[in-house]
């Protein structure tokens, strides 16, 4: 059985994280913070430390 998640080989461990949490929903949950409390939430950022760290094989 395969499973699709969209992820591109080439891609690092943070794309990876970032396109789960946007199947899961959490990246619209931070947009909503984002909105209510006017501060970024930091996922770009994250996002490139975990691709700097495990880039891909």
């Amino acid at each position: 059985m395969k499973i699709r998640s969209g992820v591109k080989v080439g891609q690092g461990l943070g794309d990876w994280v970032a396109k789960v949490c946007q199947v899961t929903g959490v990246t619209a949950s931070a947009q909503k913070y984002t909105q209510v409390t006017g501060k970024a939430c930091g996922c770009e950022k994250r996002q490139a430390i975990l691709n700097r760290l495990a880039p891909s094989a």
